[in-house]
Formats: C-alpha cells, sequence, structure tokens
C-alpha cells in the first residue's frame, strides 16, 4: 500500500510540475540535449538572491563563523573520504566478497544502484539540493561575492523529473576575493548537508523511531531487489515465481518478524537444500524453493534476493488514528532518506576532485601552495586519480 501511495504521489507531482513550467515557459531557459527525450530547464530568480542578501547581512557573525568552520570540516572531510575511498578501492580489489561503497541513488532497483521509492527520491534531492546552493550563496554573499542568479533547475526525461537548484555566482569577481573567503563559500554547500543529516538522524533515532516502533509491527520481509546472474540467468527466489514487493511472512515456519531470523535460516542452509516460504501475496502462498550456490563463494547457499522488513500499522492504532498513522510511519521514512542523502552527498561533495565542491577547494589549496602552474597540474593529477577510483568502484558495484 505504501508503495502505491508513493508511485501516485510522484505521478501528481510530475503533472503538477508539468503544469506550473509550462504556464511559466517564458521565464525559463531550456538546453535541448536530445528534445524531447533529454533536456536541462533552468528557472531563474531573484528572490533566492533577495533571501541570500537578507539572511547574510542580518546574520553576520553567525554566517562568518559558519563560513569558517565549514572550511575546517571539509578539509576533515576530504581527507576521511579520500582515505576511505581508496581503501575500499584497495579491498575490493583484493577481496571478491567486499561490497563496493559507492553506488548511484536513482529511484529503480537494480544492481549497484541505492534505491528510493519515487516520491522519497524527489523531495530529498530536492532538499539537498536548495540547502546546499541557498548556503554557497548566503556566504558569497557574506563576503561580499556578487551572485548574478540562483534558482531552480529540472533534468527532463519526456518529462521534468530530476529537481535541482542552482547559484549563479560572478566567477570574475569571486576569483579576486581571499582565497579563505572563497574556500568558505565552497565548502558551506557540504557543511550544511552534513549538518542537516546530523539534525534528520537526531529526529528520527529521538522522536520518529521510538513513535514508529510503539504504533506498528513487521509482519514479513519484502522482497527489495531480485538478483541476476551472468547473461540474465535467474537465481533460486526469481525462478520460483517470486516478485518485488511480495512479502514473505515465513520461512520453514519460522515468522519472518526479524530480519535477524531471516538471516539465520539462511546462514544454517547449503547449497542444494529446499526451503519452505510462505507470503501474503495471492497464488504464491506456499512455495518450495532449492537453494543454489553463491556467485564468487560455492560453499554458501543463495536464495537470489535481498529483503527489508515490512511494517503495518498496528490494528488499535489504526482503528483510532486512521489516516494519521499512515502519514506518521511515511514521514518516518522520507526523514530518514533525507538523513540518508544529506549525509551521503555531502561527503561526496568533498571529494577532491574535479568541479565538486571539494575539488575546487583542492585546486585553491593546490594553487596557494605550489604555485599557479603547478599548483594546477597537482589538482588534475588527484583529480584524475580518484576519478579513476571513482570509476572502478562503480564499475565493481554494476557488474562486479
Amino acid at each position: 500500500m505504501a508503495m502505491d501511495v508513493n508511485n501516485v504521489a510522484g505521478i501528481l507531482f510530475i503533472i503538477i510540475l508539468s503544469i506550473v513550467l509550462y504556464k511559466e515557459r517564458k521565464k525559463l531557459d531550456m538546453e535541448k540535449i536530445a528534445f524531447p527525450l533529454l533536456y536541462f530547464v533552468m528557472y531563474r530568480a531573484k528572490w533566492g538572491v533577495k533571501a541570500m542578501d537578507r539572511m547574510a547581512k542580518r546574520y553576520k557573525q553567525t554566517v562568518k563563523w559558519f563560513g569558517l568552520i565549514g572550511i575546517g570540516f571539509g578539509v576533515v572531510g576530504m581527507l576521511l573520504m579520500s582515505v576511505e575511498l581508496v581503501r575500499n578501492a584497495i579491498m575490493v580489489f583484493i577481496t571478491e566478497e567486499v561490497i563496493p561503497g559507492v553506488g548511484v541513488v536513482l529511484p529503480i532497483q537494480a544492481k549497484g544502484v541505492f534505491f528510493v521509492p519515487f516520491i522519497y527520491w524527489i523531495i530529498s534531492i530536492f532538499q539537498v539540493a536548495s540547502v546546499h546552493e541557498f548556503a554557497h550563496g548566503v556566504v558569497a554573499r557574506r563576503f561580499g561575492m556578487k551572485i548574478k542568479n540562483s534558482g531552480l533547475a529540472f533534468l527532463g526525461i519526456i518529462v521534468p523529473l530530476v529537481p535541482a537548484a542552482f547559484v549563479e555566482p560572478d566567477d570574475k569577481q569571486m576569483a579576486k576575493k581571499r582565497h579563505l573567503h572563497q574556500q568558505a563559500m565552497f565548502s558551506a554547500g557540504p557543511f550544511i548537508n552534513i549538518i542537516m543529516g546530523g539534525l534528520f538522524f537526531l529526529l528520527l533515532i529521538g522522536i520518529m523511531i521510538p513513535l514508529a516502533q510503539d504504533i506498528s509491527k513487521v509482519d514479513g520481509m519484502e522482497v527489495v531487489i531480485l538478483a541476476k546472474g551472468e547473461g540474465g540467468k535467474m537465481f533460486p527466489a526469481e525462478a520460483a515465481g517470486l516478485s518485488v514487493g511480495d512479502v514473505i511472512t515465513t520461512l520453514d515456519g519460522v515468522p519472518m518478524d526479524a530480519l535477524e531470523n531471516f538471516t539465520s535460516i539462511l546462514r544454517d542452509k547449503h547449497p542444494g537444500d529446499t526451503l519452505a516460504v510462505e507470503t501474503s501475496t495471492k497464488g504464491k502462498e506456499h512455495l518450495t524453493i532449492t537453494l543454489t550456490q553463491k556467485p564468487k563463494n560455492a560453499s554458501l547457499a543463495y536464495f537470489g534476493l535481498s529483503v527489508s522488513p515490512h511494517s503495518i500499522i498496528a490494528p488499535a492504532v489504526k482503528e483510532r488514528y486512521g489516516i494519521l498513522a499512515d502519514a506518521f510511519l511515511w514521514t518516518t521514512s522520507l526523514i530518514f532518506f533525507m538523513f540518508l542523502l544529506n549525509l551521503g552527498i555531502g561527503l561526496f561533495n568533498l571529494l577532491p576532485m574535479g568541479p565538486v565542491d571539494g575539488g575546487r577547494m583542492l585546486k585553491l589549496a593546490s594553487t596557494d601552495l605550489f604555485g599557479e602552474k603547478r599548483g594546477i597540474l597537482v589538482w588534475k593529477a588527484v583529480s584524475y586519480f580518484f576519478f579513476a577510483v571513482l570509476l572502478f568502484l562503480l564499475y565493481n558495484s554494476f557488474f562486479g
């Protein structure tokens, strides 16, 4: 039911956004990449710049210290992300069992993709991008950097789909400012995302999750991914008829009311063993599945799916609060994804690589340390190295 609500909400979002953009089409800049299949729309607005100006003037000291402290967090985050990325790449290279720590966040279910339901994805990406760019703009204005425009943007694939926000600084004027102030501006976006991630985390563990546990119960394990073998080979779960969205209620007669029950039963199985599976899906209530060998480790049994706990609202709570209980659980899930995406995207933007914020910070630092020409060479070398590491991890995430 939750997925149906998300899908309907996502469709309504696209329809409403399409109508709004059509009515405002005279104010839009469109880059027709492969129109109408693929295009990029920018909606420039002066009100965003005015809001940045007001905040920068009203909270001068706060914004100043936010920007300067952000530099420290940015440098520490850049070092931690760099070390972790290299460590993960080395472990993936020498050990087949290690999972790549890099993936693509999308509203589709596929290998190498961190799946986020569509409407959660849209709202979370928009929130992450908006606060990120707004922080850039406020700190830029605090240190006297001119902002030409700000606004919203959308990548369209037939219809407006991927939301974003942007700030357009005057690059020539910005380049004349002190490097310290430029560093503060570059670090402000990732810094605010990390802060927002922390706030959402505290909200989750302090309020949302405890309340959600009180009003709901786990009634099974929902199938979220069906694994595919080489050449599209089906593994046992898919071959037996299981589909994404099915809820497994028991395995070998054991109720699936905790993820630990699911993993412990599979841990005791061997390739060739059978598994009695019951689901709540009509026509699939009783299945017998023969497990196969796990890819890359033939000694382990393999089911061929990934699951996550499926929760329902307790009947007494549902009867008393009705749709409000559903709305609360929906909001809890949204806050969870906003926590993950703020933290993940904030840290990713600190990588010392090319055009992302960490790369721009590294470029300034390199020219300060080594001079203009040599600093640019150092910056390019580091950027290419981490870009290669990122591609290696993404390749293994999708095809490893």
